[in-house]
């Protein structure tokens, strides 16, 4: 079986199509500037992304419901109540409109752009 020319120039024209396509993608995914902590469906807390952090949610009576880390440009939940633990196996996350949630808990970690003109839709 002989590799043709046409072959060759096809295999290059993918590569070609898919360091472009890689190289878009990559541009136009935002890195976050802060994070949002929302309990309970109410924004809890807002920190900068660029700042390591170690924030503990806890409920009336004293037990931590969560605790988020900041570190090196990312947020992770590092503790949970919660019996699932669902919300641990979600990973690190750095990006603008990534989140964690924790169910049981009722809490969103969201990384937003941390602009004042964070607005996903205007209407008038």
């Amino acid at each position: 079986m002989f590799i043709k020319k046409a072959d060759i120039v096809l295999i290059i024209l993918l590569l070609i199509i898919a360091l472009a396509f890689n190289f878009v993608f990559l541009k136009y995914v935002q890195k976050g500037g802060q994070v949002v902590i929302s309990y309970n469906a109410n924004v809890y807390k807002t920190l900068p992304l660029n700042e390591e952090n170690t924030l503990e949610i806890k409920n009336p009576q004293g037990e931590i419901l969560i605790k988020i880390n900041i570190k090196n440009g990312e947020a992770y939940i590092s503790e949970a109540s919660c019996k699932d633990k669902y919300c641990l196996k979600q990973g690190h996350i750095k990006n603008t409109n990534q989140s964690i949630v924790c169910l049981p808990n009722k809490i969103m970690v969201e990384i937003k752009s941390g602009g004042d003109g964070d607005f996903d839709t205007v209407i008038k």
